[in-house]
């Protein structure tokens, strides 16, 4: 007779339990009718075997069920999709799955969608795991810091900073532990320095054959003291030098000096930075401007993983030059910014509003008021790969109305593309490259112009 087959039936799929001969002893041939004794005792071995097979079937179909739905929470992770991933990864958990990196990760969804009880209750799972346990305990402290609870933190950022082999956690336990004790320091600086090409340093207009074009260097030193209160959450003065120098064409430098006073808060659900600063500015050598600037930014959550940045500037110019006097006066620029960040890319879409109330532009051909109203739409995109590499490009165009005068009527349309390649060399210094290209169309044939400026650099922060 042919061999029994018993098959147990789960989720739709046939599993051969058990393949069974039952043969006499001294038989050298497999009966055709098996005797009764035999029988019996197949059916007893059967009663106890099958059980423990389907649960085998079960296990490994779960098993199975569980990585796929655990893979599909990684990737709902990456792409941003926090609440979908949450559902994955607790599928997986239902199912069976444990392990550090389930656990771990269920806390950072929870935690990106500000469920901070739950984020906390799976990260406490992952320290039962010994060598991930300096990570859970930093991300323990980061928890306790979003619930105010000062005291619980100090003790997760001071287990991760003995612990862990992880040079980034043990600087970021360092500065979180200053910050809580109150020795965190109280300074901080921004060095940039670039080196670059710009083929149109004059704006010359396109029917004009030839322009001026240079090599460059540029440098960007800033420096802020807290006066009250954290960095996050209190008053700081701060104070900037920015420089452009051309090889050769001396008339086209740049300085610009600011000192001002910078409060940073946070009201209910807005993160709030308010800044007022006095600055001057040269050209060529020579005084240019003084200037008052105001700026007010505020960012608020629009979702589990978006926000909206609302931005107000303002601008009072005083001119130091009589060839300049046309851009006395104020400019009032107002910007909302839509932000979507996921796990290695950020999406931002932004409009800008400008007036401006300035001076009369006048030659000897025309002359109109330098007052332009101004509208401008864009869209940024960052990408983040091999781990330190941040590749940005931002595109924009801006709409410029002039008042129009007797002798001239002046609109402009400009697009601007910004391609930014960066890598972090480590926690404070960047290498820095840069593409901007610039397409100005005007209805004054002498303002329609383009230009490329490419730079190379280094920024240091400490």
């Amino acid at each position: 007779m042919p061999p029994l087959r018993f098959a147990c039936t789960m989720r739709g799929a046939v599993y051969p339990a058990i393949r069974l001969i039952c043969n006499q002893k001294n038989q050298k041939t497999i009966p055709s009718v098996m005797p009764a004794n035999a029988v019996s005792i197949c059916v007893q071995i059967i009663r106890l075997v099958l059980p423990v097979g389907c649960l085998l079937l079960y296990s490994a179909i779960a098993m199975a069920d569980a990585k796929v739905d655990y893979d599909q929470g990684v990737a709902d992770f990456r792409k941003g999709d926090y609440d979908a991933a949450i559902a994955r990864f607790e599928s997986a958990r239902q199912q069976g799955m444990e392990s550090a990196a389930l656990f771990y990760n269920l806390g950072s969804a929870y935690y990106k969608t500000g469920q901070y009880a739950a984020a906390r209750k799976y990260f406490t799972r992952v320290t039962e795991y010994p060598d991930k346990r300096a990570l859970a305990e930093f991300n323990l402290g980061m928890i306790a810091l979003k619930q105010d609870d000062k005291e619980q933190a100090l003790v997760h950022f001071k287990y991760a900073e003995a612990n862990s082999s992880s040079q980034k956690i043990v600087d970021a336990s360092k500065q979180n532990i200053a910050i809580l004790t109150g020795t965190a320091r109280r300074w901080g600086v921004l060095l940039t320095a670039k080196y670059g090409y710009d083929d149109n340093i004059s704006v010359t207009p396109d029917n004009i054959a030839v322009g001026v074009d240079d090599t460059f260097y540029s440098v960007y030193a800033s420096a802020d003291v807290i006066v009250q209160g954290e960095r996050k959450q209190g008053w700081l003065l701060d104070a900037a030098y920015f420089t452009v120098d051309y090889s050769d064409s001396d008339s086209f430098d740049q300085d610009f000096y600011t000192v001002g006073l910078r409060n940073e808060h946070r009201f209910t659900k807005w993160d709030t930075i308010a800044h007022l600063k006095y600055g001057s500015s040269t050209f060529g050598g020579d005084d240019l401007q003084s200037f008052y600037k105001l700026d007010v930014l505020g960012v608020t959550p629009l979702a589990r993983n978006q926000k909206i940045i609302l931005q107000y500037r303002f601008d009072d110019f005083t001119s130091e030059n009589s060839l300049y006097d046309y851009l006395e006066g104020w400019r009032q620029r107002a910007q909302i910014r839509y932000f979507r960040k996921t796990a290695n890319s950020n999406q931002q879409l932004y409009y800008e509003g400008e007036l401006n109330d300035r001076g009369e532009f006048v030659t000897s051909t025309f002359s109109y008021d330098y007052s332009p109203t101004r509208h401008m739409l864009g869209g940024r995109y960052t990408y983040r790969f091999a781990g330190k590499w941040y590749l940005s490009a931002d595109l924009s165009y801006r709409a410029s109305d002039f008042p129009a005068s007797a002798t001239l009527d002046r609109d402009d349309d400009r697009w601007l593309l910004d391609v930014f390649l960066d890598y972090w060399v480590g926690s404070s210094l960047q290498l820095k490259g840069n593409v901007k290209y610039i397409d100005n169309e005007s209805t004054v044939d002498i303002y329609t112009y383009d230009r490329t400026v490419v730079s190379l650099g280094l920024s240091l922060q400490f």
